[in-house]
């Protein structure tokens, strides 16, 4: 009887190691230290559409496949992978169905029934990208004749829909929109103020989501002659040179952070002139201009303008009006003061009803207004070395009389724009170096000493003598260096001349 009891254990123990055997080979869950899921988790959303991370662990030796499940069973094969892949950047579909309980299974290819599922993860509606939109047409800064009509042109995508339509808005004020089919929009200029004009484009897609605005200003011109300018984008650089002189050092770490629009050329004498005429125009000149000796500002504290008695100024006066002398139209304005400068600024603000930023009583610049002025000495010399750094405005190439008008090489100054755009800069400003200085609106100084950078630095608060840059039609290879600075006492001066800043706040 104890020999048949043992007998019967025997099998029945036999049996049992049987089944666990079969069950070990039956095992949908190998070893985690062949095959692991790591991502997705139980933490994990994914949006349709989206690209979504999947890592794992395989030490098998062999190629395996990724397939995903939800409650009800197969949804869709991710893809099948070398036994040296880890990880993938998965595209959820955009038409999988959002919902809890979705997971996946990993295994070997050769053994689809050994597999190891991932922890349940989410699935949510897809994130519906915005649209981009774009102002192609008109360029910033471009000037408008009144009466054009413009021709607003936009370019507007959608990365995974279709745009809808494109709003329009002049000044802030909703102007219109066009449908998908076209993102040319006019703008009738009859009757609009003359001066600055903001416009705006916003394009919305067919699920509703609207893109960031594109803007771009415009002047709106009664034909007087434009000042072309063109936009320097916000940014920051290195002020200063420690191989220049003393007063180029020390070399500060300064933030530009508003972008502004600068004039492509120095003002020239036809410019300076056409001013003279619309300032005379407007009862604000004086001093012994009729004999071609001097003109001031009438208005405020009165202080010569451009000094016309000199034989290197190109502007007379003709018993009516000021003239430029022959030849002379596209040449740099020179004989100027730094007080005729701010002035051409003024008037230049005036004509285009924007403000004007110096008081003429305490000759200051008001910075946190919209209107021309002066360029300070960091935004001068940030786009002369705009986005490298570089020694001179075209790079880091010596000058020679192809690429600037220095060192005596013509001896006089020259038609702006005669060396471009070999000697342009990288934004494409002409003449920052040589043919005539470039009056800048700070008052001169030493650099300051800081541990922090300098955030629009516009130079002292007080001093004897305004900066000047860029060199003239005499001045050595050394002097005509992004980095190298000059000053003189407000009044007028050998090849003194100007460029100008439109400042939009």
């Amino acid at each position: 009887m104890k020999f048949f009891r043992l007998c019967i254990y025997i099998v029945f123990c036999t049996a049992v190691l049987l089944f666990i055997a079969c069950e070990k080979d039956l095992n949908t869950e190998p070893e985690t230290s062949q095959l692991r899921l790591i991502t997705p988790d139980n933490t994990t959303e994914w949006n349709a559409g989206s690209e979504c991370l999947i890592s794992w662990i395989n030490i098998t030796g062999q190629p395996v496949k990724i397939d995903m499940y939800e409650k009800n069973g197969f949804v869709l094969n991710i893809g099948t992978f070398a036994d040296i892949m880890t990880e993938y950047n998965y595209t959820l579909p955009l038409t999988l169905e959002p919902g809890t309980g979705y997971y996946l299974r990993l295994y070997a290819v050769e053994k689809p029934e050994n597999y190891v599922s991932s922890q349940t993860f989410t699935v949510l509606e897809r994130v519906n990208a915005p649209p981009v939109c774009t102002i192609i047409d008109p360029k910033d800064g471009k000037y408008v004749m009144t009466g054009d009509i413009v021709q607003i042109t936009v370019s507007a995508e959608d990365t995974d829909g279709e745009i809808d339509c494109v709003k329009f808005y002049i000044d802030g004020e909703y102007a219109g929109e066009m449908p998908k089919a076209s993102f040319v929009f006019p703008w009738p200029t009859e009757g609009i103020d003359i001066g600055l004009h903001s416009i705006t484009a916003i394009a919305t897609d067919d699920r509703g989501a609207e893109s960031l605005l594109s803007k771009v200003n415009v002047v709106i011109t009664d034909g007087h002659s434009p000042v072309e300018l063109i936009k320097v984008p916000l940014g920051w650089f290195y002020m200063g040179s420690l191989s220049g002189d003393y007063d180029e050092r020390p070399v500060n770490y300064v933030l530009i952070n508003w972008d502004y629009y600068m004039s492509k050329f120095e003002i020239t004498n036809g410019q300076y002139a056409e001013m003279l005429n619309y300032a005379l125009a407007q009862n604000e000149l004086t001093g012994d201009y009729l004999n071609d000796v001097t003109v001031m500002n009438l208005n405020g504290k009165q202080r010569e303008l451009l000094d016309l008695d000199d034989n290197e100024c190109g502007i007379s006066f003709d018993g009516t009006k000021f003239y430029v002398e022959t030849n002379e139209e596209r040449k740099p304005v020179i004989e100027l003061t730094w007080w005729g400068a701010a002035f051409y600024c003024n008037m230049l603000s005036r004509q285009q009803n924007v403000e004007e930023l110096y008081d003429m009583e305490l000759w200051k610049c008001d910075f946190d207004k919209t209107g021309y002025r002066l360029p300070t000495e960091a935004e001068w010399e940030y786009a002369a070395r705009y986005n490298d750094n570089r020694k001179y405005p075209w790079g880091l190439t010596d000058p020679d009389p192809s690429l600037c008008n220095y060192a005596l090489s013509v001896g006089r100054t020259v038609d702006v724009g005669s060396y471009s755009p070999q000697g342009d800069t990288a934004l494409g400003f002409c003449d920052m170096a040589g043919n005539a200085w470039e009056w800048c609106n700070d008052w001169y100084g030493y650099y300051p000493t800081v541990d922090v950078p300098l955030v629009y630095p516009t130079g002292p608060n007080s001093g004897s003598s305004k900066v000047l840059r860029g060199g003239n039609a005499n001045s050595s290879d050394y002097n005509v260096r992004t980095t190298y600075r000059n000053c003189y006492n407000l009044t007028s001066g050998y090849f003194h001349g100007m460029r100008i800043v439109l400042s939009i706040r």
